[in-house]
């Protein structure tokens, strides 16, 4: 089997109801992609001052410690944020980053504020 030419849309990758806490989502392998763009769609954040933070991480494959290479800006209403690692494209602070995606990467979140809750859906598209 060859090598599929183009992005690879891998569809929703993670989704939330109701999250009232931070977590690490599923582990992802990465196979000849040098980035990719995530999609976060809020349908609810609730409680006082809620706050989603989104953090990509790779993985070190020697040590197997987790890096970040993008954390996005605070996510405080709904509404759809689109992230982007990618080797040569414009950084833009907490939204893209000009890296390249390494072999194994995941997405960790963030919940803060008093009672807070976030309903999200996470989607992903790897770029050639």
């Amino acid at each position: 089997m060859g090598i599929t030419a183009g992005p690879i849309n891998l569809g929703k990758i993670m989704s939330m109801t109701g999250a009232t806490v931070s977590a690490i989502g599923q582990i992802f392998d990465n196979h000849n992609h040098r980035g990719a763009h995530i999609g976060v769609n809020v349908t609810a954040l609730t409680g006082l001052l809620p706050v989603l933070t989104v953090i990509i991480e790779g993985q070190d494959e020697a040590s197997g410690q987790w890096y970040p290479l993008l954390t996005s800006v605070d996510i405080i209403a709904a509404g759809f944020t689109r992230l982007t690692v990618y080797p040569g494209v414009t950084p833009v602070l907490n939204q893209a980053v000009s890296n390249v995606l390494p072999a194994t990467w995941r997405i960790r979140y963030t919940v803060a504020g008093t009672g807070a809750s976030v309903t999200a859906t996470f989607g992903a598209c790897l770029l050639r």
